[in-house]
C-alpha cells in the first residue's frame, strides 16, 4: 500500500512502506516520508529486477562496450558530498548497470504495488534492455568525456588572481561529477551535465582575459548560493529529501550557464 496507519504511544501516525535493497536480497520497511519512501523504493525495485533477470544481468556485464576507458576516466572523480547516501556501490559498472536497469523498467513507468504488475513490467519491457544500455553509455561517454580534461585543465590551472574562480569552479565540478552521481542525479539532469561541464570549460578559458569579471558575478551569486548549501546540508543530516531544494540546485547550474558562460 502507498501508506499505513500507525500507533506510537496512542497517538495516529502515517507510515509510508518502501522496498529497501539489501544487496542479495530486498526488504519491506515503514518509512517517515512518501519522498523517502519512493527514494528507497526505486533502488529496492531495482534490485528485485537485477534478481529476476540474473541472466540477462549477466549478459549486459558482458556487453557494456568501452567500460574500460570510461573507468578510466571517472577513476579520479571526487567523493560524493558529505551525508549523500549510496544505495549501491560507486564503481561505474554497478553505477551504470543501475541506470540501464531503472530506465528500462522503473523510470517514468507507473509504479509497482503487487507481484503481477513486477512480472508484467518484466515481460513487456524486458526487450529494450540493450537499447537502453545504448543510450546510457552514449550518454555516460559523453558526460566523462568533458569531465576529464576539464579536471585536467583546472588542476594545472596556478594564477594566482583566478584562485577564488578556480576554487568555485572546482567545488562545481565536484558537486556534478562524483562516486556515485549516475545513481543519485535525475536522468533529466544527466543529460544537461554535458552542457553543464562545456560551459565550465568554457568560463575557464574566457579566464584569460574576464578574471575580474568572473569575480564579481561570483560576488552576485554567492550570498543566495551559500543560503542554499546549509538548507542542503540540513537536509541530508536529517536523512532528508527536499524536491524544492533539488529544483534550487539545478536553477544555480542554470544561473552559471547564463552569468559565467
Amino acid at each position: 500500500p502507498e501508506t499505513v496507519d500507525l500507533q506510537r504511544g496512542g497517538i495516529r501516525l502515517i507510515g509510508f512502506p518502501a522496498i529497501l535493497d539489501r544487496g542479495q536480497s530486498v526488504a519491506i520497511r515503514v518509512l517517515d516520508s512518501a519522498d523517502n519512501a519512493q527514494q528507497a523504493t526505486v533502488a529496492g525495485l531495482r534490485r528485485l529486477v537485477m534478481l529476476r533477470l540474473s541472466d540477462d544481468m549477466r549478459y549486459l556485464r558482458r556487453n557494456l562496450s568501452g567500460m574500460d576507458k570510461l573507468t578510466l576516466q571517472y577513476a579520479k572523480a571526487a567523493a560524493p558530498p558529505e551525508g549523500l547516501k549510496l544505495t549501491g556501490k560507486p564503481d561505474l559498472e554497478n553505477q551504470v548497470v543501475g541506470l540501464i536497469v531503472d530506465l528500462t523498467f522503473i523510470l517514468d513507468q507507473p509504479q509497482i504495488r503487487n507481484a503481477d504488475a513486477f512480472e508484467r513490467r518484466i515481460i513487456e519491457r524486458k526487450g529494450l534492455l540493450m537499447t537502453r544500455a545504448a543510450e546510457v553509455l552514449e550518454l555516460v561517454a559523453g558526460i566523462l568525456g568533458h569531465y576529464h580534461p576539464l579536471r585536467k585543465s583546472l588542476a594545472g590551472a596556478t594564477q594566482i588572481n583566478w584562485m577564488d574562480s578556480l576554487a568555485d569552479m572546482r567545488q562545481q565540478l565536484d558537486r556534478l561529477v562524483f562516486r556515485g552521481f549516475l545513481e543519485t542525479t535525475d536522468f533529466q539532469q544527466l543529460r544537461q551535465l554535458p552542457r553543464y561541464l562545456r560551459a565550465i570549460a568554457l568560463r575557464l578559458d574566457k579566464l584569460h582575459h574576464q578574471a575580474l569579471r568572473d569575480r564579481q558575478r561570483m560576488r552576485q551569486m554567492e550570498p543566495l548560493y551559500r543560503q542554499w548549501q546549509e538548507r542542503d546540508r540540513q537536509s541530508r543530516e536529517n536523512g532528508r529529501t527536499d524536491p524544492r531544494l533539488d529544483e534550487l540546485r539545478w536553477l544555480f547550474e542554470e544561473l552559471r550557464v547564463s552569468l559565467f558562460a
